[in-house]
């Protein structure tokens, strides 16, 4: 068996792999890395065999004993030792041992949930590799996603649908892999996902739906008239999409009722943080409020005033002071709330 260069660093996964460590917390990573490992060993021996254990029973002796000897009709096999961890902490000499001189025909499979480096590393990279399955970035997905449907699938699907995909459903790659995968199917070979599928067959997460929420009561902040003079149409998206989340989503009143309190106590935090002279993008970074998010917020806050605001959070402490004590029905106090927005509020600028 050839030996890799110890000082090699771009691994990947081939033929030649006899010891191979998954680290990280992101499972759908080491799914696929245990799929290329098995693809690879049966296109180079045809059928493999392979064996589990449990990293928090197994001995040492089971695993080695399993790795030395022979199948009766595969070539290869795969040892496979799941909740790695405590096991290579016992037993890391031994490990360092076996990877000088693994056998030919059987590959050793280690996931972990943490690794530590250290002079097994160097023994490793001669016969295989360490690679890192942690949780991927929002950027990082957007582009698997948008190479997964076009590569694997023949679709397209755009930047900004890739954005929305993973605003909506979070950084989790198996279900973002598992929702792109039913969208492709509704659309033809060479034709494109765009956001208005994903609106229509794809769930919102609770952040999302927090974010409409909060996003129609600054729309009524930024927007109101200021004056108590004639309806407000902001108030009235306002409540529109209050009723949406609570009838159509079945979303709980109080639930509801903490999105619309939270969106006020950011507001406030951000007066507090820009009166100690903090700039507005460190702000906005510790509120987590990006492009179009960030440019409503602001117009609320500039519009409100720190008179204004005080009030707002006077209102807002008394609306989930009267929900929690039973006094008045959740849906009637946040309509309440909401309407009171629509009085003036800039008078302390």
């Amino acid at each position: 068996m050839a030996r890799r260069s110890a000082s090699r660093s771009d691994f990947t996964i081939d033929a030649s792999t006899r010891f191979l460590v998954l680290t990280g917390d992101e499972m759908t990573l080491q799914r696929e890395a245990i799929d290329q490992l098995r693809a690879v060993m049966e296109a180079e021996h045809g059928a493999v065999d392979v064996l589990g254990f449990d990293g928090e029973q197994c001995t040492l002796a089971d695993v080695l004993d399993e790795l030395r000897s022979f199948g009766l009709m595969q070539q290869h096999k795969i040892v496979q030792v799941d909740a790695a961890d405590r096991f290579v902490s016992e037993h890391r000499a031994a490990l360092e041992r076996y990877a000088e001189n693994p056998v030919d025909h059987g590959t050793l499979l280690l996931r972990c949930g943490r690794w530590y480096k250290g002079k097994i590393d160097k023994l490793i990279a001669r016969i295989g590799g360490v690679m890192k399955c942690e949780a991927l970035k929002a950027p990082q997905l957007q582009k698997r996603m948008i190479d997964r449907a076009k590569q694997e699938h023949g679709v397209t699907l755009g930047r900004d649908a890739a954005v929305l995909l993973v605003e909506r459903l979070g950084c989790d790659l198996g279900r973002l892999t598992n929702e792109l995968d039913k969208l492709i199917l509704v659309v033809e070979k060479g034709q494109s996902i765009d956001g208005e599928l994903i609106d229509q067959l794809v769930g919102r997460s609770s952040d999302e739906q927090a974010w409409a929420i909060q996003e129609a009561v600054l729309g009524g902040m930024a927007a109101g008239s200021g004056s108590g003079s004639g309806p407000n149409p902001a108030t009235g998206r306002m409540l529109e999409k209050i009723h949406e989340l609570i009838d159509v989503s079945r979303q709980p009143e109080v639930l509801v009722a903490y999105f619309v309190a939270d969106i006020v106590r950011k507001l406030h935090l951000a007066l507090v943080m820009k009166r100690n002279g903090v700039p507005d993008g460190q702000i906005a970074s510790k509120l987590r409020l990006w492009g179009p998010r960030q440019a409503l917020f602001n117009r609320a806050l500039e519009r409100c005033g720190e008179q204004g605001l005080a009030r707002m959070f006077d209102r807002v402490i008394s609306l989930d002071r009267r929900s929690k004590s039973g006094f008045g029905k959740p849906m009637r106090n946040i309509e309440r709330f909401c309407v009171a927005l629509d009085e003036p509020v800039g008078m302390g600028r």
